[in-house]
């Protein structure tokens, strides 16, 4: 199992304030935390260093999260993913199911209690 210090989450979310607001939650927890704007700068964290979580939101400019998923999931088959999202009617697409994601990996938005996430983030990296 990990430890919090040795588990580094990336966020990827088009709005500031969410990507902050994730930012300090999860270092204050002791985890290593990066973020990204777009689905495009979150390719880049991908070879510079080895994430374990990316907290994905599905609307995002350019590439959108479910693709972004999919191509990080390609590169990097052990990263483990959460889907933050707003939209209450979500369902899994086939290739995100065939991937191995399943309904608990769908965070809705907007999470009022955060510590949800942390329990959601150690249930996928231990």
């Amino acid at each position: 199992m990990y430890s919090k210090s040795d588990a580094c989450i990336l966020i990827v979310d088009d709005e500031t304030g969410i990507r902050k607001s994730f930012e300090s939650f999860f270092s204050d927890y002791g985890y290593t935390v990066y973020s990204a704007e777009t689905a495009e700068k979150a390719m880049e964290y991908m070879g510079k260093y080895k994430l374990d979580v990316a907290i994905v939101d599905l609307k995002l400019p350019g590439i959108g999260g479910e693709e972004l998923i999919l191509k990080m999931y390609n590169s990097y088959p052990e990263l483990k993913f959460i889907i933050h999202t707003g939209s209450v009617d979500y369902k899994l697409s086939k290739q995100l199911i065939e991937i191995g994601l399943v309904d608990s990996n769908i965070v809705h938005k907007p999470q009022i209690d955060m510590n949800y996430f942390i329990q959601v983030v150690e249930d996928l990296i231990k």
